[in-house]
């Protein structure tokens, strides 16, 4: 019976059933073992049909996609708390931009809808033009309201002392 090859010498000539890490079937877990009707020696074969081996990895990659379906339910929660942040952040913004916006109309005069920018330069900025503007506005308004042309057309007013009485009694109220 010398002719016969056992597993011992298939696994000698690199045949056999080895998987690519050189671990045998059964060793760390990955494969079923055979039952210890093999060779007393250590080396093991496994026979097994095609339908058991898609079993086999079928319950391999369910255990793969399970761990990532977990990986990616961390990975979820973890871009929440990262939104979540984000979005406290620019509440912050938002609130403290308000009580600056606040200060500078206190500081200024000017009414606090008018004011605008995002930082503190670009509302000050805002605000001092405004009353800058303001300001013009005011003198330009505070010449006469009453025209001082009389009613010949020339430059000074009609009637004694410069003013008619029609005109003068609308000025002051008289209607005597």
């Amino acid at each position: 019976m010398a002719d016969t090859p056992t597993p011992n010498d298939a696994a000698k000539q690199g045949k056999g059933n080895q998987n690519p890490g050189g671990e045998k079937p059964g060793e760390n877990g990955s494969g079923p073992a055979n039952d210890g009707a093999g060779d007393k020696s250590g080396d093991k074969t496994v026979s097994m049909t095609q339908a058991e081996l898609d079993a086999l990895i079928d319950k391999r990659l369910a255990r793969d996609r399970e761990k990532h379906a977990v990986d990616k339910e961390k990975l979820s929660d973890a871009e929440k708390a990262l939104q979540e942040v984000a979005d406290l952040r620019e509440q912050l913004a938002e609130s403290n931009t308000a009580r600056l916006r606040t200060a500078i109309a206190a500081e200024t005069g000017v009414p606090e809808n008018l004011i605008t920018g995002a930082d503190e330069d670009t509302m000050r900025s805002t605000a001092t033009a405004i009353q800058e503007y303001a300001g013009a506005a005011q003198q330009q308004s505070t010449g006469p309201v009453v025209s001082s042309v009389g009613q010949d057309g020339g430059d000074e007013p009609a009637g004694e002392g410069g003013w008619d009485a029609e005109s003068l009694a609308l000025i002051t109220g008289d209607s005597d």
